[in-house]
């Protein structure tokens, strides 16, 4: 139940969404949840504009637990397609971190509280809308005013 709770919290846009990230141990994973979204409520005239229904919000945050805290190192954005060594299209990504946070190189995310939902392992069931595709397997941080307060780890069955 503490699971589906968590998920239910999520932004749920139409569109399957591009998750922020989060290093949590050295381990970088997704995230099914957006800390920095509190920031652009308070501060909307520094809200990235929306550049796909993929990235309703804008941008994609990048965050690490360092020291048993939360912050925020870098924040990207699609800017167009590019062709790899075998021919595949690939997105082409830039940070615009530094238009927001011009001075900091890290910025500390002491304004969330809340559970992040990481998911990881196997794909059990794509949903193509918003956070919703199910995962083998979860981790939820417990963070308090941006300081981290402890990890629980959950099956799918859990």
């Amino acid at each position: 139940m503490f699971l589906n709770i968590g998920i239910v919290k999520a932004e749920l846009p139409i569109t399957a969404q591009y998750p922020d990230k989060i290093t949590y141990n050295g381990t970088e994973y997704s995230l099914n949840s957006n800390p920095l979204e509190p920031y652009f409520e308070k501060n909307p005239e520094n809200r990235p504009d929306m550049v796909s229904t993929a990235l309703w919000r804008g941008y994609v945050g990048h965050f690490e637990i360092i020291d048993s805290e939360l912050y925020l190192i870098d924040m990207t954005r699609p800017i167009g397609f590019y062709k790899d060594e075998e021919g595949n299209s690939k997105q082409r990504w830039i940070s615009i971190y530094k238009r927001y946070f011009p001075r900091q190189d890290k910025v500390k995310i002491d304004w969330f509280t809340g559970i992040l939902i990481l998911p990881y392992g196997d794909l059990v069931e794509y949903v193509h809308q918003g956070y919703a595709s199910l995962y083998s397997h979860y981790l939820l941080l417990e963070i308090e005013n941006g300081s981290f307060n402890e990890s629980r780890e959950y099956g799918f069955e859990d």
